[in-house]
């Protein structure tokens, strides 16, 4: 069992029929497929068009089984991105420390 699998089987609870079509046809092969398949800004609609709504037995959104589908791979979507989004740490500048001198700064020339 492949690692998305296992993931969208066992931790999400998602449906071994849309399971399939997403491993099988679409052809996700990992987690970051999966996260990386849609943009944060039509992953909700994506999820429902693309996939659920795409396998015998959940075509029709407004059934409770589909809507169910829905919801639970929305949230895997959103587990799987967190998981392989990386989290860089905010990097601070250095600033030179002031150091005041009772000479100008110049030529030379007084």
């Amino acid at each position: 069992m492949s690692t998305l699998t296992h993931f969208l089987s066992n931790d999400s609870k998602i449906d071994a029929q849309i399971v399939n079509y997403m491993t099988k046809t679409v052809q996700m092969e990992s987690i970051t497929d999966f996260a990386n398949f849609w943009t944060t800004a039509d992953f909700e609609k994506g999820v429902q068009d693309d996939v659920v709504k795409q396998v015998p037995g959940f075509q029709d959104a407004s059934q409770p089984a589909a809507r169910i589908q829905i919801a639970r791979l929305r949230v895997a979507w959103r587990r799987a991105r967190d998981q392989t989004t990386a989290k860089l740490p905010i990097k601070k500048t250095r600033t030179m420390p002031h150091t005041s001198t009772d000479k100008p700064v110049g030529m030379g020339w007084t």
